[in-house]
């Protein structure tokens, strides 16, 4: 019997007895399903979250003095004058100091705390942040002194009711300012949109900062760079720069967004690959079963294992026959749980609005997983009829 007559016979095997095959491979394709939809799921909802952390703005950094834990005190401030030697480094693109602290809203009756952000012409660029209504800064709104502001949603709900805002004015800590622009919302497609709430915060050219606080120093700084700028290397660049102007002893912490999602997306790959091997020990489940129903098929066909003997089958085409059938089980309850898997992972995709995203290495692995947990599953069924007397087969009842 050649390989393709044995995996005839075992397909006509499995259809003979329909129901003991299918509740043999339920394991195998309950691991299978449970491994390539887990990885597929995982990868979605990874590119589904990166793609929202990249929408807060491609390749951008953030720098800002920072508390020392361990020598107990503050870094010194920031200043725009010690960010005009930044502007030499050849990685950067572009810079935008963020002045941010509370204030309060006020029209009319209606008052609101909010975050003030003051910033220059290039904040919204750097962060990819757009206007729905009204309109963005211009060069002359830094330029000179027009008592201007963009607010968020938030700010709107609660000041403006159903009042159209642009045009109108409203007292930031009793100073007016007139609305120009409602700022657009992020566009928020993974689980993180559930997290986040209205914005609230409202917008001022830089120059009017020292209005609402005596002190002139930067909150943060956002800084766009170049591609593929190796993270270490810059961060180290712009520490050594931060120390040379303001003396050793101060912490000042640089962040990326890139390192952000590389960092997430690492978590997300162990997460999700120790999950999967926690589902795969269900195709273990699954071998045992395979090896139990083998060894009772063994038994069944005893006088047919007999019969094949004594008309000339050697213990090698015995033994090819049995495991053939093992591999053959345990490969059709990985191709179901392959189909079973992609489709789970297409549901849940979209359910959560998430890319939907079939891992092939998963498939891949899954298939070679369950074709081996056949292999090893079945080669004692199959030794065990391959070792049989023909002549105690015969006699066998």
């Amino acid at each position: 019997m050649n390989f393709i007559e044995a995996i005839i016979q075992s397909l006509s095997n499995l259809k003979v007895n329909k129901l003991r095959s299918f509740l043999t491979m339920i394991g195998i394709v309950v691991g299978v399903a449970a491994v390539v939809g887990i990885i597929s799921m995982g990868q979605g909802a990874k590119e589904s979250i990166n793609k929202d952390l990249r929408s807060f703005g491609e390749n951008l950094w953030a720098m800002y003095a920072d508390y020392d834990y361990e020598k107990k005190k503050m870094a010194k401030p920031i200043y725009e004058s010690d960010l005009e030697i930044l502007e030499s480094i050849g990685e950067i693109e572009q810079i935008s100091p963020v002045f941010h602290f509370g204030v309060n809203l006020k029209r009319y009756n209606r008052s609101l705390a909010s975050s003030l952000l003051g910033i220059d012409e290039n904040y919204f660029m750097i962060t990819n942040r757009q206007v729905m209504m009204g309109r963005n800064f211009q060069s002359f709104d830094f330029e000179y002194n027009r008592y201007v502001c963009i607010v968020t949603e938030k700010v709107v709900d609660d000041l403006f009711k159903n009042e159209n805002p642009i045009g109108q004015e409203i007292k930031i800590n009793n100073i007016n300012f007139t609305v120009i622009g409602v700022l657009k919302p992020q566009q928020l497609e993974s689980f993180l949109s559930k997290l986040v709430t209205k914005e609230n915060n409202v917008f001022i050219p830089k120059r009017f900062v020292n209005r609402f606080q005596n002190s002139t120093e930067i909150s943060y700084v956002y800084i766009k760079t170049k591609e593929k700028v190796d993270y270490n290397e810059f961060k180290n660049k712009l520490t050594r720069i931060m120390l040379w102007k303001k003396g050793p002893g101060n912490k000042y912490e640089v962040a990326s967004m890139e390192q952000q999602i590389s960092v997430f997306s690492n978590v997300m790959n162990t997460v999700t690959m120790i999950i999967s091997i926690i589902a795969g020990l269900s195709l273990f489940v699954g071998g045992v079963g395979i090896m139990n129903i083998m060894l009772i098929s063994v038994t069944e066909r005893t006088k047919e294992i007999g019969i094949r003997k004594a008309v000339g089958a050697s213990r090698g085409d015995v033994l090819k026959q049995f495991l053939i059938e093992a591999i053959v089980l345990s490969s059709v309850g990985g191709t179901s749980g392959i189909v079973v898997g992609i489709l789970l992972s297409v549901l849940v995709a979209k359910v959560a609005k998430w890319p939907i995203t079939v891992s092939v290495t998963s498939i891949i692995l899954a298939f070679t997983f369950s074709f081996i947990i056949g292999v090893i599953f079945g080669i004692f069924p199959a030794n065990k009829a391959s070792r049989l007397n023909p002549i105690e087969c015969l006699h066998y009842e």
